[in-house]
């Protein structure tokens, strides 16, 4: 027996290396646009949210496909390599905006307001991150065996209730919250109530518009991969014809 034991390995298929690509790109663009905050609102009903809205929510479709195709194993791995790779991004953007500017460039000011993360953003996003796409994947993998395999739908648009709850309220909270009391100036607590409601009622219809999305990626990556090869490489010799 290997060193290994029964330990499951990394997937080596092209689909595993494309969601995962998929999921730390939108996962690192979400966090940078994440400072800005989106007036939206139907009639008298407005709300703020973070930017970040439009790209965030398709990490969990990444992360449903993963976890249905691959198991929850791969999907971990998929979500702490999204980790690593946001701290890495963080560390670096602050050491770019410590260097000295040129007057030539963009204004030190202006750098620094837009990618210099505030400490309560970066700690809000990690934690909510971290608690949202492990919850996903964890409920995920339970619904599964509850309905055995069968009603992919409802597995990924239940685990996105949880997870995406867990992921905005903690976000938001830490992120954004003002608390008077200590010192520390933000959103007024009654406005933050709304702004979690808002974000959790976009993520979430973000999941059950992609859910036909999902049943196609699911079945795509369910073929063998020699098909999926011969798919490819046929679509240019279809377009040369």
């Amino acid at each position: 027996m290997s060193p290994r034991g029964d330990r499951p390995r990394i997937p080596a298929d092209g689909g595993y290396l494309a969601l995962t690509a998929f999921f730390v790109a939108f996962l690192l663009v979400s966090d940078i646009i994440a400072v800005k905050l989106v007036p939206v609102g139907l009639g008298p009903w407005q709300a703020l949210v973070p930017a970040g809205v439009i790209a965030y929510p398709f990490t969990f479709l990444a992360a449903d496909v993963l976890t249905e195709v691959y198991g929850i194993e791969a999907a971990r791995r998929t979500i702490w390599l999204g980790f690593g790779s946001a701290a890495a991004m963080v560390l670096l953007l602050l050491a770019a905006v410590a260097l000295p500017a040129s007057p030539a460039g963009a204004p030190q000011s202006a750098f620094g307001r837009i990618l210099g993360q505030t400490p309560r953003i970066v700690l809000g996003s990690f934690a909510g991150y971290l608690a949202g796409e492990l919850s996903n994947a964890q409920v995920m993998a339970a619904m599964r065996r509850l309905t055995r395999g069968r009603a992919l739908w409802s597995r990924t648009i239940g685990s996105t209730v949880v997870g995406q709850a867990l992921d905005t309220s903690i976000f938001i909270t830490i992120a954004f919250t003002a608390f008077p009391a200590l010192g520390v100036a933000g959103v007024p607590v009654a406005q933050v109530g709304v702004i979690i409601v808002s974000q959790y009622a976009v993520k979430v219809l973000v999941e059950v518009v992609g859910t036909p999305l999902v049943y196609a990626v699911v079945g795509w990556l369910r073929r063998p991969a020699w098909e999926r090869a011969d798919a490819i490489f046929a679509a240019p010799a279809a377009l040369r014809d």
